[in-house]
């Protein structure tokens, strides 16, 4: 979706009676700025984390659009009362402009032209429609933010079918999504899964370089209205940025967790959110009692496995700032450097779904029906592992 057709998606004619209601209603949470003889405004539920100053940010038609204009609100006074979520995309894409201030009743006067509303629900059906997941939902595991390790009887029967593993193969998934669905030259590099507590993909997204604040991890909560699912877990292939860190802890109530492959050294996710609130972590291959095994992947030209983080990382890293090196992690991750990597992933996933379609060998119940499930997940978007 390219950003006018997105602008189009998310923008509706609206009223200067509808915007009063809301904002003087107490029951949403509104911001609005006038440009010119015209009104934009966003109102969202207060029990959502979108709040509609992001809106207004992630809908602008360009980075100028708000030089000097103030944006009203009837629940931000200053800069210190915007949500995480809001910081982040201030941080990300304005230097932390504009100005917003809490004004009631609204300071504004009917305007001579349009009034125009930013939509939280026509982007979340079309980001829904878009990136689509199974209705049906399974107990997988009960409790998908636990690490728990496996314990066999004497026989070699599962006693307790352990979780320390499970969480690989939703990354995998990710990484596979992203070599799968990458568009030719385009700076798309980054997939998200959103994951309820018993392991269902509840949402995902894809980073859409053509609208700027459209990040994997933006697009899959957009598309929960920004309620994400308690005791869950967000699946990222890249280190979230500020803003997707933001949204992230809002949307979870702090109650959700978030594991990324690849890192991202930019400032961009420098000190977010999660950081702040040891919420995100990096799944490279832990062994640690208290974190979840991560992915091993084995390129062809290589002697044995290595962390796929670990490589992404130093491969990144080792080529940044030679001529003709790439300066971003989105772009690396797609590039022939990272080819056998991603490969590597690929075959990685076949090999545990034709492993845990074995009969006659006795297997983690809980694993094997995660890769079962993934493997599902991925047929219904048009890729199949068989």
């Amino acid at each position: 979706m390219d950003a006018t057709t997105f602008r189009n998606t998310a923008q509706e004619p609206s009223t200067w009676g509808e915007l009063k209601k809301d904002f003087d209603g107490g029951e949403c949470y509104v911001a609005c700025y006038q440009k010119g003889n015209d009104i934009y405004y966003a109102s969202t539920p207060k029990t959502s984390a979108i709040r509609p100053m992001w809106l207004l940010v992630m809908a602008r038609s360009s980075r100028k659009v708000f030089k000097g204009v103030d944006v009203l609100t009837n629940y931000a006074s200053n800069a210190n009362a915007r949500s995480n979520s809001e910081t982040g995309i201030m941080q990300l894409t304005l230097d932390n402009s504009p100005k917003i201030s809490k004004t009631s009743p609204l300071g504004l006067t009917a305007p001579t032209g349009g009034v125009f509303r930013i939509s939280l629900d026509r982007i979340q059906a079309a980001l829904a429609a878009k990136y689509k997941v199974p209705d049906a939902k399974k107990t997988l595991v009960n409790d998908i933010q636990s690490f728990t390790a496996s314990v066999k009887d004497s026989e070699g029967n599962y006693a307790t079918a352990g979780t320390h593993t499970v969480h690989r193969l939703y990354l995998a998934a990710a990484f596979l999504l992203l070599r799968k669905k990458h568009q030719g030259n385009s700076k798309d590099g980054v997939v998200a899964l959103v994951v309820d507590k018993t392991g269902n993909v509840v949402s995902w997204g894809m980073k859409n370089p053509d609208v700027s604040c459209w990040h994997g991890e933006t697009s899959a909560l957009m598309a929960l209205g920004g309620v994400a699912p308690a005791g869950g877990c967000v699946f990222s292939t890249l280190k979230p940025c500020k803003m997707c860190a933001g949204l992230i802890v809002d949307s979870g109530a702090s109650q959700v967790k978030a594991y990324y492959g690849q890192d991202d050294p930019g400032d961009d996710a420098d000190n977010t959110a999660l950081d702040r609130t040891g919420l995100g972590k990096t799944l490279d291959a832990h062994k640690a009692h208290n974190m979840p095994y991560g992915l091993m992947v084995k390129p062809a030209s290589a002697a044995k496995a290595t962390p796929l983080g670990s490589a992404l990382h130093s491969g990144f890293s080792g080529q940044k700032g030679t001529v003709g090196g790439i300066v971003s992690p989105i772009e690396y991750v797609n590039s022939s450097g990272a080819v056998e990597l991603m490969a590597a992933t690929e075959e990685a996933l076949k090999n545990k779904i034709k492993k845990y379609k074995a009969t006659d060998v006795k297997l983690n119940p809980n694993t094997k029906q995660v890769v079962e499930y993934l493997a599902d997940f991925l047929r219904l978007q048009g890729i199949s592992l068989d």
